[in-house]
This record gives structure tokens, sequence and C-alpha cells, in this order.
């Protein structure tokens, strides 16, 4: 259909929904489809509008009329875009991203972590305290857009009414962001909680509720809330009103925030950490998984996916016999993680059309005491490492000898000289190249 207007018929889909009581599951078309148009990432074509039309009980120019989508944009005319009063560190903070890390720890600092990782040293003893500073900058900047809000008169009449509207008419996922905060939800909230935008409604119907419900309990409990806060001249009232939907909004923030920022410093460290000691251990690094092996060749590669199979964070080949290794930065509290990780791969394997017998080794921070993960190891003749011990590097390269039969470069090397070799070997190491890719994709 010519000069559709994608987010017109979002908006219609979304009231339709809601109005029919119909679940997005409920329709001919697939959900998947359907999720995609309503997130903007897909055009339908003639017939999947055709199809949403009759299962909705409209006509197909009833289905992609504009009348809704000019009232909301009518009606957001009278109130500030979210996303452009937000402050503007606040804005850079949305997403973590690699090259964010990197530019913060500099090219010494980042040196200076995978050694201090490679020694048995915690990789979140840095890292951690970088997301902490991200947070407080990110609750400072959401804390003042609702001071703005609070402002204008106009938005807090109809405030969770305004982000509901503010959410639908939101072009990309850092504006989608801002609404789904402000109400307390992550995109993973409100797929899970909320069950989809179709379901909005219901749900700012339910916290308006709670809100209402929630303010004579704390002012019973806590005692009433009086005052006011200035910011460059400007003064608003300080209630419980106010507060609920601070915290309410720091809370989903912070979610957010902590989750981006430890997939992204995971994703990073974990390439850096297995590609700095498969270097020090003798192997060549190869870009990507190559279409032919030369089993006399000691080769490794970061991240891949068999068919059928999770993604591996590392290959080892050698003599045909390979390696998968999987890290991460799991602690004790996380005991099931740890275990799931030793079960993923199975034995044998063509690589590089070359059939080759596999063996797994997993690379934890730590194994906690009621962890099963070393009996399962054993049961699978593969291996556990935990990353707390200063000597750990040393094990993983005993393992990797057992495993492929390549001489351990550390077999002879004495405990107390294995952290010299590791720092004199890592200065000769390129360590870019190892997350080249995180960064271009990004």
């Amino acid at each position: 259909m010519n000069n559709l207007n994608l987010l017109a018929l979002r908006i219609n889909i979304e009231k339709l929904l809601e109005e029919k009581k119909i679940n997005q599951s409920d329709l001919s078309l697939d959900s998947s489809i359907v999720s995609k148009i309503l997130n903007g990432k897909r055009i339908p074509t003639n017939q999947q509008l055709e199809v949403l039309a009759k299962d909705l009980e409209v006509s197909m120019e009833e289905l992609v009329d504009t009348k809704e989508y000019e009232r909301f944009k009518k009606y957001l005319k009278k109130h500030e875009n979210l996303y452009d009063m937000y402050h503007s560190d606040g804005q850079k903070l949305m997403r973590s991203s690699s090259k964010d890390i990197i530019e913060a720890l500099g090219e010494e600092g980042i040196r200076s972590l995978v050694f201090n990782v490679l020694c048995g040293g915690n990789v979140r003893d840095i890292t951690e305290f970088m997301t902490r500073n991200r947070i407080i900058i990110s609750n400072a900047a959401i804390f003042k857009l609702l001071f703005d809000l609070e402002h204008e008169e106009n938005n807090t009449d109809n405030y969770l009414d305004f982000l509901g509207k503010s959410l639908q008419l939101s072009g990309n996922d850092n504006q989608r962001l801002l609404p789904l905060w402000l109400m307390g939800l992550t995109k993973k909230g409100l797929d899970n909680i909320v069950r989809g935008r179709e379901n909005l409604t219901d749900y700012i119907n339910k916290l308006t509720n709670t809100f209402e419900e929630v303010v004579p309990l704390l002012e019973n409990n806590f005692g009433n809330i009086e005052g006011t806060l200035s910011i460059n001249g400007k003064e608003i009232n300080v209630d419980w009103n106010f507060l609920n939907n601070l915290f309410t909004a720091i809370g989903a923030q912070t979610l957010t925030v902590r989750g981006s920022s430890k997939s992204m410093s995971g994703k990073l460290f974990e390439k850096l950490i297995l590609g700095a000691s498969l270097t020090l251990f003798g192997f060549e690094y190869c870009s990507k998984v190559p279409e032919t092996v030369d089993p006399s060749q000691k080769l490794f590669w970061l991240s891949s996916s068999e068919e059928e199979e999770r993604e591996i964070d590392a290959t080892v080949v050698y003599n045909r016999k390979a390696v998968r290794i999987d890290i991460g930065f799991i602690g004790k509290g996380n005991p099931e993680i740890a275990t799931d990780k030793m079960t993923r791969f199975r034995s044998e394997s063509e690589i590089g059309k070359v059939d080759h017998l596999t063996k797994t080794i997993v690379i934890v921070d730590t194994i906690g005491s009621n962890s099963h993960m070393s009996s399962i190891a054993e049961s699978i003749a593969g291996y556990a490492v935990e990353m707390k011990d200063e000597l750990w590097i040393k094990h993983f390269s005993r393992y990797l000898n057992e495993c492929l039969g390549t001489g351990g470069v550390l077999t002879d090397l004495a405990d107390e000289e294995v952290h010299k070799w590791i720092e004199e070997g890592l200065d000769k190491i390129n360590l870019a190249q190892f997350v080249q890719k995180i960064v271009v994709e990004e």
C-alpha cells in the first residue's frame, strides 16, 4: 500500500487490540510478524494488512487511518519531547558500548586489567565502579527530567497518560526507554510484565491505582513530606507522589544500565582474557573460523556458533583434536549457570573439513561449594577452572596440554615465576585485535 503511515498503523493496531480485548497471540498473523510491525521493524504487505483488518474486524481504510495518529501528535506538541528534555549526559549513558569502556580505561588500563585477571584478580574490581558511576549520573539525569516535568503543569495533570503516548510515538530504542523507565519498566518488563504494548493501558490504570493507594499508607507509616526543591531558579513542591515517581523510574533505569554494562563488559573482557591467554600459550589467533584446518597448526578463534548449539566463546584446535572453551565472570552466587556451561557441547565435531575429537573447558570466576560443576566436568572428561586462583593460568595451560598434547608451556615454570612470565608475554600481544569485531559491529 502506497503512502502507508507505519506509526499510524501501529497506534491503530494497539488501540484496536485494547478496545476489542484481543491478545496479540490470538491474531491469525504470526505473532513474531505482528511484534515486528508494532516495533516498527517490519513493513507489512497488503496481504498481511488484509489479515489484520479481518482479525480486528475493521476495514482496511480504518486500519491505516491517520486520525488517531494526528490526535496524538497534536497532544504531544503541547508537551516537550521526553528525549529532548533528558540531559545530554544521561543520553550518552543510555547504552553501554565497548568503545566507552576502552576509552574510559585507555590502552594501558585495559592491559593492566587483563594482567590482573590472568593473575587471579577480579575484573569487577574496576568494572563495578565504572557501572556505579554510570548509574549515579543516569539517576541524576532522570531526577532532573522528573523535576522539569513536575514544573510543567500540563504534563503533571495527565502524567501516566502522557508517558503512554510518548511510548507509542517513540521513534527509536533510546526514546522508548525513557517512558518505560518512568512507568517502572524495562524493555524486558514490557514483554514479561505487561505482555506487550497492547496491554499498556491496563498496566497504566493499575499503576495509577497503586500510586493512589500507597500514599496514605506511606503518610501513616513514615509521616507527611512537605517541602520544595529548587534547581537553577526553578522550584517544585516535593511530596510522596513525586518521590514515588522518582523511585519507580530510578529502579527501572538502574536495572537497564546495570544490565547493559554487565553484558558489554562481559563480552569485551571475555575476549581479551581468552585471546591473551591462548596467545601466551603459543596458539595463533584466527579472526574468523577457517574454512580448512591444517592439523599441524595450533590455532584458536573467538565466538562462533554451531548448528543447534549455543555460542562458543573460543575454539582451540591442534592435531585433529579440539577444545571448546566457555568463559564467564560468574561467582558462587550463580552455581546453576556455571554448571549449565559444562553440558553444552558434543564430543565430536567437523572443523575446517577435518573431524576433531572435542573436549570442554569452562572458566568461571568462582566455583561455589554447592556447585556440581567439578563432578560434571570429570564425568564428561572436561575441565573446570576458577579465575580466583592466582595460578589459574597454569592450570588452564595444563588442561589444554592434556586435551591436545601441545606441551604445557608452563609445566616447568616455578609458581613464583608465573606472574612475571605473564607480564613479559602480555607486553608483546596486540590486545585490540581480539575486540575489533565488537567495536566494528557497534
